[in-house]
């Protein structure tokens, strides 16, 4: 009878001790990309000026929506560069990633997503009589991502197109 008078106050002592852990989603749909929410920087590169994207989750994390902006320096012979942003939406469909991309120029891209360790590839669906497009971020250590994005004409094969890196923005700094 003591020892369970015992037991039943330990319980009760230990029942009553806060915890203090973050809470872990389960089942997160976006655990595989979880590595890409965020606000990031471009590091410029030749011919880019500047450039940023955020990746951030929407409708109660249903979706993930990345808003890209980016300032191109002007060609040799042009007085003004390219600016150029675009929208893409990141959702599940039949359980696996998918997105959609739109720009003001017209394109529309449907893209499968695979998401491998700290890397997901976009690779655009095939169309007839299109050209098909592939895009990759690689974490190469945290805060840092390699982006790498290919375009391969009607029948050929994938060339770069664009290759840079991004960083994490920092908390509390904005563009």
């Amino acid at each position: 009878m003591i020892r369970v008078r015992a037991l039943a106050w330990l319980l009760f002592f230990i029942a009553a001790v806060p915890v203090h852990a973050e809470p872990v989603p389960i089942n997160d749909p976006w655990a595989d990309l979880r590595f890409l929410v965020g606000d990031w920087d471009t590091q410029p590169t030749p011919g880019l000026i500047s450039g940023q994207f955020t990746l951030k989750e929407d409708l109660n994390g249903a979706i993930l929506i990345r808003r890209n902006h980016a300032e191109y320096a002007p060609k040799p012979g042009q007085d003004e560069g390219i600016v150029h942003d675009d929208l893409m939406m990141i959702y599940r469909e039949d359980g696996k990633h998918r997105a959609t991309f739109v720009d003001p120029e017209g394109h529309v891209i449907h893209y499968t997503i695979s998401a491998g360790t700290r890397s997901a590839t976009f690779e655009s669906d095939p169309v007839p009589n299109e050209a098909r497009y592939k895009l990759v971020y690689q974490e190469e250590k945290p805060g840092s991502v390699s982006v790498k994005f290919w375009i391969a004409p009607t029948g050929g094969e994938y060339q770069t197109y664009i290759a840079g890196k991004v960083k994490r923005r920092e908390q509390g700094s904005s563009k």
